[in-house]
């Protein structure tokens, strides 16, 4: 090896695998997706209260009657509920839709969220 190719050998940068560096960009734009998804959610989620009321005291109200039994402590008077509970959305047709259209809200966050988090998994195992 002369002079001149020894000089050039130690001056040339290694070359990077290229798909290595798309796998780690990948990687990473999954997990910002995760966190903006995520952060977007709770933001969207606590504005709520806001800028809908009407939604939020109904969701909350009827969550709260939901809830009331716990289904592994109590599962007769929990199955007893949740019939009242859908007993009296169906009397008051203007509170169950804005009660579905929160649980909606939620279960759409849900699953993005959700989605964005299989996607890190995804980044990461392949």
């Amino acid at each position: 090896m002369s002079r001149l190719e020894r000089g050039r050998s130690r001056t040339v940068s290694p070359t990077h695998d290229a798909g290595r560096v798309i796998d780690t960009f990948g990687t990473i734009a999954a997990f910002f997706a995760l966190l903006g998804t995520g952060s977007q959610a709770y933001v969207s989620l606590r504005q709520l209260k806001e800028f809908d009321p009407a939604a939020h005291r109904v969701f909350v109200a009827v969550d709260d009657l939901k809830a009331e039994f716990s289904s592994l402590r109590h599962p007769a008077s929990w199955s007893r509920r949740r019939r009242e509970v859908q007993q009296l959305l169906k009397e008051s047709p203007q509170e169950a839709r804005l009660y579905h259209r929160v649980l909606l809200q939620i279960g759409s966050w849900t699953l993005l969220t959700v989605a964005s988090l299989l996607a890190v998994i995804t980044a990461l195992w392949g």
